[in-house]
Formats: C-alpha cells, structure tokens, sequence
C-alpha cells in the first residue's frame, strides 16, 4: 500500500475541516491494515530464502517462522530426536522448505491455521501421535472474575500465540494434554498451567506483585516497567497517603529522577515550579511546566497573565491578580485521596504521541476506581499541627544597638536626629521582637476528612468519595486553606463483553483566605508592636512621642489588615466508550471537560491606612475563569504476527480551551462599610483579558513484541494550534524506541542466572511546543489603562504581531539499561539523556522605543540539555513476618548554550554565554576582606588596574560566571513491616548554590538586621575576618554595587530534607473481625520534619526573605474500612 501525502501545504479556508478529513483518512487506512492483515492469514504462498548449514531445526523453523509469519510448535522432546537440517533455497515456495527441511527426519509436520505442527512419524514412542491432540479452549479472568481481553496465551517452547477475545476467551485448534501454557497481561503475574485432558479452562490472574510487572499508565494506554520502550515515573496511592499535604505535585520533590519540585513559598495555595530535566526556556517569562492530564483530559489553561520562569505559572489566577501567594497551583484543586497513580513521561517515546503539548513532559494523574465485589466504605480522620520550625539566627536588640553605633563610628559621623529613628530615641530601644516568629510563628491546625464508597460486580463496579480537608494559617492574621471535595467512578461492560463505559468526575470547592505578609522579618529588633492597646494598628507608636514622620512612614504592617479570599470551583469529567468491532479491532472515544471557576477579594479598607493622611478605602474583585473540552476519537488493533504481538492504535484529537481573566477596583470610599458593596465605589477601573485556544490533530502508535524479547514501537502525530498564523498552524512530530530483553535470551538464562532482568532500551524522537501566547501573528488592541478622548473610548496596541513565528520542534535522545537481580530483588536503571532544541519560540525583548517589550518569534539559538538519571529499590529482608527496603534515585542534568549566531548584537548579549548553562550570573570574583580596611575585595581578572564590569559583554572585563543550576538531586527512603507496624521514611536532597537570603541587609545600615556571625567582622587594622567593617551608609560601593554584584553573595544551598515520615499499625485481623470491620489502621504521618543543611537562612529552597518559609507538618489518625 502506497500512502501519498503532499509535501507543501496550501492555507485553506477552513483548516479544521481538512484536519478532520485527515484524520478519517488516518482512521480508514488503519481499519484496510487491519483487514488486510486478517485476509493475509489465508495466503500460503509465501516465498522463502534460507541458507543454512548444520543448523538445528528450532533453527530452521525460527528462520521460516520470521519469513512468512507462520508460527510454529515444537516440543522439547522433539528439538532433541531432530537431525541436523542443511538447506540453501532461493524464491521457494513455503511447502517446497518444509519438505526439504523435514527430508530424513524422524519428524513429520502438519499445518493449522498458520501454525506449524511438528509430530513424530509412523509408531515412535517418543512424540504423541496426532490423534492425541484435542482442541484447548478456556477463558481468562481477573481476580474479580472480569474477563481479559487481549491477553497472550501462547504453548511453552513454541512460538503458538493466541489473544483472548473481548470475553476473555481462548482457543488452540490442537494441543497435546500435558503441554504447558503461558497466560500473560499487563499488570498481571505471569500464569503457568498444564493443559488437561479435554478440559474447558478458567484461568485467575492475579494483580502483579513483582515492581517490573505492575501496571504503569502511559499515553493513551497501560504498559510495566518491564515492557515499556520509554522512560516513565511513578508515584502510587500508598505513597500519596503517607504525606499531609494538600497540593499533590508537592509529592512528586525527590521521587522521580529528572524532575526538580520547587515550593516558591509555604502558602499552600502557592505556585509550585515544576522542571523536567533542565531549563529548555530561552525567555525568563516562559515558565517550565509540563502537561497536566487528569483522566485523559488535558488541564489547558491560556496563558493570559503566564508568570515567569523563577516562580513558574500563576495557574488559575490568570487576571493579572496574584494574591499573597503570587498565584494559585491548578493541582491545588485536586484532592490527593482521589489518586490512584501519578505516572511522569520523560523521553520522546512517552510523550511523542502528545506532540506539541509533551516538550516539557507530561504528567498523567489518574483517579481511583470501584472494584467488583462487596460494598465496602472506607473512612479516614485525622487531626495534626504545622508551623514553622527554622528561622534566621539574628541580632537581639543589645547586639543589633551596638552593630549601629559601632557602623557611625567607622564612618566618622554621628546618628541623624531624625532619619535614625531606630538608636536616635523615637523607638524604645530596650524592646525586643523576633519579627519572624511575630509575622509567621503561630501553630496552625491541619484537619482532613476522608469518606469512600465502592463495590459492584463483574459488570459494573462504582466509588464514590468525598473530603474535607482545612489547614488554619501560621501567620499573625488569621486565615485558612480549605477545600471539599467530590468524586465519582463508574465502570460498566456489557453482558457480551463488547461494550465498555468509563465515567470518572470530580468536583472541588477550595477557599483561602490570606494576607499578605511583609517581608520584614529582619528589621530592626526594637521597633514598636503591630498593634497598640486597642488592637489596632500601631501607626501612632511608630511614630514615637515626637511624631516621627519618617519613623511613621516605615511602618510596615498595612498590609495585615487588608485581607484576601479566593474561591476556585474545579470540575472535571471524563468518559471512555469503547466498543469491539471484531475479534481484534475495537473503537472508542474519549470525550473529556473541565471547569475551574474562582473569584477573588482584596480589600484596602482605611483601618489599614495612615489616618493622619485622610485615606480612603478600596476594593479589588477578581474573576477567573477556565473551560476546556475535549474529543478523542481512537482505533486499537491488537493480533499476533510471526510469533510476536502487534499493537496499532490511530486517533485524533480536537480541543477547545477558554481563559477569561477581569479585575474591577472600586476606590474612593470614605467608609468602611460599604467596601464590599462595588456599587458604592466613587471610581471604578475594570481590567478584562480573554483568551481561545484551539487545537486538532491526528496520531498513531505500533508496538511490536516478539517474546517479551526484543520490543519496538512507532509514534507519530499532527498538530493543528490556533496559536500559529497562515500557513504555519500544522507540525508533525513522532518517536521511534527499541528495547532487548537480553536475560530472555538462552545463553543469559545459562550463564547468568542470578541476573533475572536486564534490558537495553533507546528512544528517539521529536515534540513540539506552541508554549506562546493566543495569536501573536495578530496586532491586538485594549482599551485598558487608557484615557477617553474628545468623549471617546481610546484603543492602544498591546502586541507586536509577528506572522512568520513556526513550530517549536525538542529532539530527544534517551539510552538506557536496567536490571533486575536476584529474582528482582534488586533492580536498578541507568538513563542518559539529550535534549536539543534549535529554533525555541521566545519572547524577544524590543527596546522601548518600538512601544512593546517584546514579540514572540523563533530564536536561532541552539540549547542542550543532557544528563543521566540512576535508580534503585533493593528488598533487603523480605520474610512473611519482616520486611526492610530501600531505594534511591539521583540526577545529574547539564544546561548548555550550544550556539546563538549574531548573539553579541541580540537583546541576550551579555546575559548568555555560548558554551555556559542559561542560569548563570556573570558576577565579580569576590576574594575577602582587606586587613587594612576592612572593605571587600575583588580579583582583577583583566588586570588593568580596575574593577570593570561590561554588561554588554562586548570588551574583557573582571566578571566570570556563575552557575546557579543544580549540580545535582534526588532522593532515597526505606520501608519496614513487622507484625502489622510500617515504619517509611523519605529523605530528598540537592546541591546548588544560593543567594544569601540577607544579601540586602547591609550590616549597620538603618532598620536593617544580620545574622549573628556577622559579629565576626573587622574592626581595626590587621584584623582578618570573613566580615567586612560595620558602615551606615547603605550607598557605599563596596556593598551596593561590587560586592552585591560579586559570588560573595552566593552561599552553598545545598541540603537533606526529611520529607515524608510515616508510622502506622494495622489491627489483627481478630480484632477486626470482633469489631464487626474489614480493617482499622492507626497512623502518624509528618513531612518536612528534619532538615540538615548549613544554609544561613530559613529555608534552602525558598531563598527568600520576604516569602513565608515551607512549614512541618505532623498529623495523627485512624483508617477504618467497613
């Protein structure tokens, strides 16, 4: 079959149309494979070419097996009674090798249905004569006696392989009682059973206990770690519930070699900055998150407002509004007790077939299911605290008193009556306040509620659950996350087994409430208290007795009594129908939504303002809104050819998305209350963003599996995005993977025996980004922030269009080995990979003149990413009574610029370097404090006698720079069992550098504290210390520009972080059973319990002074299952 595409494609009228055209096409040229496949098996006129000399005849039959796709049977008593075959044939026919090989040997053969059937001849005793054979029919079920479909039986030493039918069944035409068959599934133990004497079979599986064998989700699919081509991570429900954590992804930190999990601060609402094997983002406004799919269904949100790449995307909160946490995580709205798995797609082979969306990886998050059997109701409570537990070691107020003084005394001047309000006498400067417990030291209350049920039977099976889950803040004001939830899973075949229907919905309500909290947690240790006596804000007693102005406006704590609300309501709904066509054929469709509504709240009433200024109030409300739908069309052709299994799916995909994102501020109130009421505002400013996303393609996968041995699978897709303009909206991407079982082969099962696993594996493939905002091609024009004019409503332009930007297109490279050792006991995994990408959509800076910051376009530059991922688990003891495990995982990623054509004349001159990763700082080289000073000091790299620093990068200077990338992380944990206790800890790790979160705060400045070591400075001639001499002065050069601009900044950031800890103890099954209940569990879970590290501040991955800190958490409950 010839397939004949066109090579240039003209700009239709309607794309969408001719995209649907195609992927019909794509769909009926499947369905001709299919049915010319299952015509062909009545062919027998194959042409055969062998050449073989003194080969055996499992040699032969091997070769002819390969050739013409005819499987064959041959016993092992039989392989020996066998003579030696030589044949050279050319252009023969099948019959005329069989005869020739067969010439002289005791053996005969007979053909059914495409087997070859190899017997003795005449009355020898050693091979059963042929009138011993019988049909072998039998059925395969699950554990809950579901059939399965699409299961390999195949006859132990043969190539015979057979599928089961949509009911599950099976038929061999012959077979010999006392041969041996082999049941396989995914996600299944292997099964082994000796064929009875003229017996129908039922044949159990049960659910894999082996890690290798266990179902592991892939794109559109299921596949174990033991089969699949790709690289693919995954976190179970057992280690979701261990962790007291309300945002799922926060799970992820350390579990999945090549993902690095950020929490850029403790709300939990908060963003979280997700990067799967290195920074592939030339632009610091593109932030690095991969695809999100719940239950199929994309979590697509238009970027209309996006973030940047240090803080990731504001998810939700695409208004331009970010509230305190300076966004909201969309998997904040999903309740981590719904999830049965979270599987992360890595190379090309796992997420070629997702396309343009799989650039930056793919993250596939699958809810739990009903099981057939007895209705069960599952309920689980529990009650825990969170606070803070590492603070910055700072100055007490003795200490901070004689650091200033001692600061005016080394520049020769004396403290300003009035600017020096802190050591002048307008503070009382025998107060003391840590300003960091004062801000976020309380302890706050961590409840959740968990209720489920589940049951059904073979046919249909169902759960339902349903959570409470609130955490109070730790902070001086009050507030709380909360969030309820709602789930439902049905899944319903027909009494035919033809029909299959999958629904699964889940619905959520989260709240928070907030403030925003200042970032002085170093300010000065005497000034006054948040509030005076009455409770409210202390405006007067900053001041002092003589109404310092200055000292008045330094106030700080406004914003404590300007409070934030944000609700999100989060619906999402999948439905999978499939249907089967014929034995091997089957279609179905996915059609998939979501919603997530969410409304916000910040009021500025004037309580919370300096009365002496005659404020007045304000009220912002914000709105958010995300729709996105979904259609999958698909075809599966599973069948068994030459001896080895073929899997072909084709589909296509249509997608819809809508962001909506508007603020509406009311100002000029001149009382309290009427803030919330918009109507009463004098003024009134309204601010509304919107955008569609549209998106169509076509796709396919084929999966050859010989034996379990040597695997090979095909991705291809075409994407259409509504993001590119005429002419450039289609992009093709695709993968190839290979992987070779080797301990399958005879000589490893002999000679290497205590290796039971071990398989080379390499992908290599393209994806595709449309990571961009919605129709850059396109000059657009708002009306917000402009002026009437002549009582006319005035447009401005807000984009530089740009109609030539094209596809994004990531190469990606993986190699990899694993193995499994002593019965896989030990197994393991070595990955490296590359990722290349050479014509990255950016968004390239423009001066200001051109009136826009930038214009999306393709950069010429080429980026790298490359690096190797090491896992292992080992079951150290494993006894009916004990078990002991442990595994661990690291990442070595390296973050290079290949090449930039022309970079010295680009807007990046100066801040990339070619050769050097993207996170790099070119900073001075900062060598210690001078004896006879007491001032910084700094390497003169260019030795011209001066300390230069060239931001154009265009003449040498004394810079050189700094990487603050990663060098390495990961993580490592152990498990134990014993007599009903489990006992698990989870440790995660990483080396980098920092900033010293303090870096600012120069020592002896006004308002300003410093770490206690800072003691540890210069104070006369001669003295060598790592400090330099106290000064008051905050505009001294040797602080505010050259050290500030110099590694003396960075620290090392490194740590090891306890993140997860967890004690529980299952009741004697007795008890129980006098309880009149399935089971009862009693727990402790705690996360973020100890952190080793010699960072300086309060937290080694938030490095930020002004956000709030990650917080401990320890919670304590009981599980009952009824």
């Amino acid at each position: 079959m010839q397939i004949i595409m066109p090579c240039r494609e003209k700009v239709p009228r309607r794309r969408l149309t001719k995209t649907f055209v195609i992927m019909k096409l794509t769909l009926i040229l499947l369905f001709g494979l299919a049915l010319a496949a299952s015509a062909n098996k009545a062919n027998s006129q194959e042409r055969v070419n062998l050449s073989i000399s003194n080969g055996t005849l499992e040699t032969f039959l091997k070769e002819v097996s390969r050739q013409t796709g005819y499987q064959y049977l041959l016993q092992n008593q039989f392989k020996q009674a066998a003579r030696a075959i030589n044949i050279h044939v050319q252009n023969a026919t099948l019959a005329e090798v069989l005869e020739l090989g067969f010439s002289g040997q005791p053996l005969t053969y007979e053909i059914i249905k495409k087997v070859i059937i190899v017997r003795g001849k005449g009355g020898q005793p050693i091979p059963p004569a042929p009138a011993d054979s019988i049909p072998v029919r039998g059925v395969v079920f699950n554990e809950s006696r579901q059939p399965l479909s699409a299961a390999t039986v195949s006859i132990k030493g043969s190539t015979v392989k057979i599928l089961t039918n949509e009911k599950g069944e099976f038929q061999f035409p012959r077979a010999a009682p006392g041969m041996t068959l082999v049941i396989t599934y995914v996600g299944y133990g292997r099964r082994e059973m000796v064929i009875p004497d003229n017996k129908y079979l039922e044949v159990y599986l049960q659910v894999a206990v082996n890690e290798l064998d266990k179902t592991v989700v892939q794109a559109y699919g299921t596949t174990s770690q033991r089969l699949t081509t790709g690289n693919i991570g995954k976190i179970t429900a057992d280690e979701i519930e261990k962790q007291p954590i309300m945002n799922p992804v926060l799970m992820l930190e350390g579990k999945v070699p090549g993902l690095e999990v950020t929490q850029t601060s403790g709300f939990g609402t908060a963003p979280v900055k997700l990067e799967l094997r290195g920074r592939g983002a030339l632009s610091t406004t593109m932030h690095s998150d991969p695809l999100y799919v719940i239950d199929g269904v994309p979590l697509t949100i238009v970027g209309l407002n996006d973030g940047y790449y240090i803080y990731g995307s504001p998810g939700f909160l695409q208004n331009g509004m970010g509230g305190p946490a300076g966004g909201q995580s969309p998997l904040f709205s999903i309740n981590p007790a719904d999830i049965e798995s979270i599987e992360i797609l890595k190379d090309a082979d796992a997420t070629a077939i997702y396309g343009s969306r799989g650039a930056n990886g793919v993250i596939l998050i699958t809810t739990k299911k009903g099981k057939p059997g007895q209705t069960r109701f599952d309920l689980n409570v529990q009650q825990g605290v969170t606070h803070v537990s590492r603070y910055y070691d700072l100055l007490n107020t003795q200490q901070y008193l004689a650091m200033r003084h001692e600061a005016f005394r080394n520049d020769g001047v004396s403290p300003d009556p009035i600017a020096d309000f802190d050591i002048n006498g307008t503070w009382d400067t025998t107060r003391y306040t840590n300003w960091q417990k004062a801000l976020y030291g309380k302890t706050g209350q961590a409840t959740n509620i968990t209720a489920g049920l589940s049951g059904g039977n073979a046919q249909t099976s169902y759960r339902l659950g349903g959570t409470y889950n609130r955490v109070s803040d730790i902070t001086t004001a009050s507030g709380a996350d909360q969030r309820g939830s709602l789930s439902f899973n049905l899944q319903h075949r027909s009494s035919n087994q033809r029909f299959k229907l999958g629904f699964a919905t889940t619905y959520s309500l989260a709240k928070s409430d907030m403030v925003t909290i200042p970032g002085v947690a170093a300010m000065a240790p005497d000034a006054p208290a948040i509030y005076d006596q009455n409770g409210k804000l202390n405006w007067a007693g900053w001041g002092g007795q003589g109404d310092n102005a200055n000292a008045r406006s330094a106030f700080p704590f406004f914003v404590l009594n300007q409070p934030y609300s944000a609700k999100t309501n989060f619906l999402n709904a999948s439905m999978l129908l499939t249907y089967n066509i014929v034995a091997d054929l089957s279609a179905s469709v996915n059609l998939g939504y979501n919603n997530a509504w969410n409304t916000q709240t910040l009021l500025r009433p004037i309580s919370s303002l300096d009365p002496e200024q005659q404020p007045t109030g304000t009220s912002t409300w914000g709105y958010n809104n995300n729709r996105n739908w979904i259609a999958e069309p698909q075809l599966t052709y599973n069948t068994i050819i030459g001896g080895g299994k073929l899997n072909v799916l084709a589909g296509a995909s249509v997608q819809q998305t809508n962001t909506d994102g508007m603020t509406i501020e009311g100002d000029g109130y001149t009382t309290d209350d009427l803030l919330s009421n918009l109507s009463s505002a004098p003024s009134k400013t309204v601010s509304q963003f919107n955008g569609q996303y549209r998106y169509a393609a076509a796709f396919g996968r084929i999966t050859y599996n010989w034996s379990d041995k040597y695997i090979i699978n095909f991705n291809g897709r075409r994407d259409g995005s509504s993001r590119f303009g005429p002419g450039k909206q289609f992009g093709n991407f695709g993968s190839v993977a290979a992987a070779w079982i080797f301990t399958e082969e005879p000589w490893f099962k002999k000679h290497l025996p205590v290796l039971s696993f071990g398989k080379l594996r390499a992908s290599y493939g393209t994806t595709g980004s449309d990571a961009i905002g919605d129709y850059q091609y396109l000059t657009q024009y708002t009306s917000n922030y402009t002026f009437p004019y002549g009582g006319v409503t005035t447009y401005r332009p807000t984009v530089q269009a740009n109609p030539n930007y094209q596809w994004q297109v990531n190469k990606k490279l993986e190699v990899a080995f694993n193995a499994g050792i002593l019965k896989d006991r030990i197994t393991m995994q070595l990955a490296y990979y590359r990722n290349r990408c050479s014509n990255q959509l950016i968004a390239y800076p423009l001066p200001t003149l051109t009136g826009f910051s930038s214009v999306t376009a393709n950069s010429a530059a080429s980026l790298q990413n490359d690096g190797w991922e090491y896992s292992a688990a080992v079951k150290v003891v494993e006894t009916p009574k004990f078990t002991w495990s442990v595994d661990f995982n690291i990442s070595f990623n390296r973050n290079r610029l290949l090449a930039y054509p022309n970079l010295a004349l680009s807007p990046f001159a100066g801040k990339y370097l070619i050769g050097k990763p993207l996170n790099i700082q070119r900073v001075l080289h900062f060598t210690g404090i001078d004896p006879l000073t007491g001032t910084f000091t700094f390497e003169d790299r260019n030795h011209d006698g001066q300390l230069t620093f060239d931001y154009t990068a265009q003449r040498p200077d004394d810079t050189y720079p700094v990487d603050l990338s990663p060098q390495y992380f990961g993580g490592f944990g152990t498990n134990f069992t014993y007599a009903g206790f489990n006992l698990s800890m989870f440790f995660n790790f990483k080396k980098q550098k920092g900033p010293n979160a303090l870096v600012n705060n120069i020592p002896g400045t006004l308002n300003a504290n410093t770490l206690v070591e800072a003691f540890n400075r210069w104070q006369q001639p001669g003295d060598t210390k790592p400090y330099a001499a106290f000064t008051q002065n905050p505009y001294s050069s040797s602080y505010n520009y050259f050290y500030t601009n110099s590694d003396g900044v960075f620290t090392d950031a490194s740590f090891v972080r306890l993140a997860n800890l967890s004690l529980s103890w299952n009741i004697p099954a007795k008890a129980a059973k006098m309880l009149s209940i399935q089971g009862c569990t009693l727990f402790v879970h705690a996360n973020n319990l100890l952190l080793i590290t010699s960072y300086k501040g309060a937290d080694p991955e938030s490095q930020n002074l002004s956000s709030l800190p990650p917080t401990k958490t320890v919670v304590g409950g009981i599980s009952v299952h009824f």
